[in-house]
C-alpha cells in the first residue's frame, strides 16, 4: 500500500487508499498539474506479457466516452505497480446505499438506472474489438446528486479475447464476484456481451429485492441434480415488480448464454416494454394474491364455488333488470334492441303507431314495490347461501391444509440436522465454545467464489410464498445453534485447511417462522495483509414456511491467507452470534 503524499510521475499526490482487492488497490489522489481529484488504481501483475495487455487496455480505456462510464485519463508504470488515472466519483456506491436504506430501491429508480447502463454497455460492446466489463456488482455503481449512475472499475475490462487471456486466469479467483458471475466465467469458460447482462440483471436483481441472487454454480448444481432452480423470480420477492419486468430479469440470469437477451439493446428494449405495462391494480399485499401463481394454489372445489357464485349473481341482476325495465303498450309492435339504440330514445315513446291514443301515465311503467323486494330477497338468500358454501369448502381446505403442515413440521423437527454426526455432549460443547471467545470459523472468505444459503429440511417449493407470509421480531426467532463444518452434513470444526475448498456455517433457529431474515457475514478477524474486521463478505437469504436449518458455505481458493475469520449471524438486523474459525 501506498502511503498518503506519496507523489507518483512527479504529479499525482496519494491522499487516501479508497478500495483494496486481491489485484490492486485504489487511491484518491490530486493531480497537481490540473489541480483536480482523481482516482489511481494500481494493478499487480509480475509479468512482462500481463504488463503489455495492460497498456493495450489502459490505452483501449482512454479512448471511451459515455455519461454513465468514468473517464480514463492516464496510465503509467512506477515501481512495480501499473496505474490507471481515472475520473473520481465522490459518494457512497449502490451497495453501501442500499445498506444504508434498508430496503429495496423502487422499480422506478432501478429501471431508469438501468437504461442509462443498458446504453452504456451497448457502447462498450459494439467497439472494435468489444468490450466487456466482467465484474458489474452494486459495488461497482455509484449515482451522482443529478441521479446519474456511473459504472466503475474496468480493471478487469476485456478487449482483446486473445490478447487478455492470460489476464483472465491470472484473475479467476478475484477477478470476479460470484454472486453476480455468470457460469461461464465461473466456469473459466470465456466471457462474451451476454456475459456483462448477466452480471447486470442479477445486479438489477438485487437492487429491486435487498437480497442477492442464488450464484450460477449453486444454481447449475441444483440443475444437474435435478431439482428446480432455486432462483426466485424478483417480483416473489417484491411485489412492487411487476412480473413483467421479473420475467426479463429471469431471461437475463438464464445460465445458459444463449438463452439470453442476443444484446445489450435487446435487453434494453424488453425493459422498455415491461416498464409500461401497467402495474397490478391493488398493491401491498392484495396484488400479491392477483398474482397467478397464488389463483393455481387454490383448491378444484373453492374454483368452483366461485364460478357457482357468479353464475347464480349474474342471474339474479338479470332477472332484476327485467322486472324493473320499461313496460312498453300492449299494441306497441315489436322492435330489436339494435333498432331502439339507433334512436337513443326509450322504446316506450318510440314504438307507439301515430294513431294509437296515448296511454294514462307516459312515464315509464313502475312495477309493485312488493314484486320488486319478493325478487330482491330470492336473490339476497341465493347469494347468502352461494357464500356460506364457498366459506364452507374454504374453512375444509385451510383445515386439512394446517394439519399436513403440523404433521410436517412435527416430522421436520424431530431429527434436526444439526445434530447429524455429533452427540449432545458434542452439540453442548460446540454451543459453549460459540458463546465463548474464539471459536475459529475456518473458512477463509472469498468473495469472488460460489456461494449459497439454503435449507436441508424444506421441499424445492417451501420457498415459495414467504413473501405472504408472517415476518416475525428479532425478538421470537433466534439461533438456536451455530457451528462450522467442512461438509453439509459434517462434523463440528473450527480449523480448516487449503484442502477443504468450502467450508460451512449452519445454524438452527429456535422455531419454524417463515419469512425470517438471515444474514452471515464473512470476516477477518487476524490475517496478514488485511485490515483487522474488513468484511469478506455478506450472505442474505429469507427463510421459507417449514425451515429452521440453514446454512451458508463459501468455496475458496487454496491460496487464501492463512489467519483467523470470524462468521457473525444476524436475525432480522439483529446481531445474535459470532463464531471465529482458522485456516492454516
Amino acid at each position: 500500500m501506498l502511503d498518503p503524499d506519496t507523489i507518483l510521475q512527479h504529479r499525482y499526490k496519494i491522499v487516501r487508499p479508497i478500495g483494496k482487492g486481491g489485484m490492486g488497490a485504489v487511491y484518491l489522489a490530486i493531480d497537481q498539474r490540473l489541480g483536480n481529484t482523481v482516482a489511481l488504481k494500481e494493478s499487480f501483475f509480475d509479468d512482462e506479457f500481463l504488463r503489455k495487455a495492460f497498456e493495450r487496455e489502459a490505452r483501449l480505456l482512454a479512448g471511451l466516452r459515455h455519461t454513465a462510464m468514468t473517464r480514463v485519463s492516464d496510465h503509467f508504470t512506477e515501481g512495480n505497480g501499473q496505474f490507471l488515472v481515472m475520473e473520481f466519483i465522490p459518494g457512497d456506491d449502490m451497495a453501501e446505499l442500499l445498506a444504508q436504506r434498508g430496503r429495496a430501491f423502487t422499480p422506478a429508480e432501478v429501471l431508469a438506472w438501468a437504461d442509462q447502463l443498458l446504453d452504456a454497455l451497448d457502447y462498450l460492446h459494439t467497439q472494435e474489438p468489444p468490450i466487456i466489463h466482467r465484474d458489474i456488482k452494486p459495488q461497482n455503481l455509484k449515482l451522482t446528486g443529478r441521479g446519474q449512475i456511473i459504472l466503475l472499475d474496468f480493471g478487469l475490462a476485456k478487449g482483446e479475447a486473445a490478447g487478455m487471456t492470460r489476464v483472465t486466469s491470472a484473475a479467476s479467483i478475484f477477478g470476479y464476484t460470484a454472486t453476480y458471475a455468470p457460469l461461464e466465467q465461473i466456469q473459466g469458460a470465456g466471457t462474451d456481451p451476454r456475459s456483462d447482462l448477466y452480471s447486470l440483471a442479477a445486479t438489477l436483481y438485487h437492487l429491486l429485492t435487498n437480497s442477492g441472487p442464488v450464484d450460477a454454480l449453486t444454481r447449475a448444481t441444483a440443475t444437474v441434480n435435478g431439482d428446480p432452480d432455486p432462483l426466485r423470480p424478483a417480483h416473489t420477492l417484491n411485489q412492487a415488480v411487476t412480473p413483467q419486468v421479473s420475467a426479463v430479469l429471469s431471461q437475463a440470469l438464464a445460465l445458459k448464454r444463449n438463452d439470453r437477451p442476443a444484446s445489450a439493446a435487446e435487453m434494453r428494449q424488453l425493459l422498455r416494454a415491461a416498464a409500461q405495462a401497467a402495474p397490478p391494480a391493488n398493491s401491498g399485499r392484495l396484488q400479491a394474491n392477483a398474482l397467478p401463481s397464488t389463483v393455481m394454489m387454490q383448491p378444484e372445489a373453492l374454483l368452483a364455488a366461485q364460478r357457482a357464485e357468479a353464475s347464480r349473481a349474474a342471474q339474479a341482476q338479470a332477472a332484476i333488470s327485467e322486472t324493473t325495465a320499461p313496460q312498453p303498450a300492449p299494441t306497441a309492435p315489436d322492435i330489436k334492441p339494435a333498432q331502439a339504440s339507433q334512436h337513443n330514445a326509450p322504446p316506450v315513446v318510440n314504438v307507439l303507431p301515430s294513431t294509437q291514443p296515448a296511454p294514462q301515465v307516459a312515464a315509464p311503467y313502475q312495477p309493485p314495490r312488493k314484486r320488486r323486494t319478493g325478487v330482491w330477497l330470492v336473490a339476497g338468500i341465493g347469494l347468502i347461501i352461494s357464500i356460506g358454501f364457498v366459506l364452507f369448502v374454504a374453512l375444509a381446505y385451510y383445515a386439512a391444509t394446517s394439519e399436513q403442515q403440523s404433521t410436517d413440521s412435527g416430522s421436520s423437527n424431530t431429527t434436526p440436522v444439526v445434530n447429524n454426526n455429533r452427540s449432545s455432549e458434542e452439540n453442548s460443547n460446540t454451543y459453549s465454545e460459540q458463546n465463548s471467545n474464539s471459536n475459529s470459523n475456518g473458512a477463509r472468505a472469498d468473495t469472488d467464489k460460489a456461494s449459497n444459503v439454503y435449507n436441508s429440511n424444506s421441499t424445492p417449493d417451501s420457498n415459495s410464498n414467504s413473501s405472504e407470509a408472517y415476518t416475525p421480531s428479532s425478538s421470537d426467532v433466534h439461533v438456536q445453534s451455530l457451528y462450522m463444518a467442512d461438509s453439509p452434513d459434517g462434523n463440528a470444526t473450527t480449523s480448516f485447511s487449503p484442502t477443504d475448498h468450502t467450508v460451512y456455517a449452519i445454524i438452527e433457529l429456535n422455531k419454524l417462522a417463515a419469512g425470517t431474515q438471515v444474514r452471515f457475514s464473512w470476516i477477518a478477524v487476524d490475517v496478514e495483509g488485511e485490515e483487522k474486521g474488513s468484511k469478506i463478505k455478506d450472505i442474505d437469504y429469507t427463510t421459507g414456511a417449514m425451515e429452521n436449518i440453514v446454512r451458508a458455505h463459501l468455496t475458496l481458493p487454496q491460496d487464501w491467507p492463512a489467519g483467523q475469520y470470524k462468521v457473525e449471524v444476524y436475525i432480522n438486523g439483529s446481531l445474535e452470534q459470532t463464531i471465529e474459525y482458522t485456516v492454516e
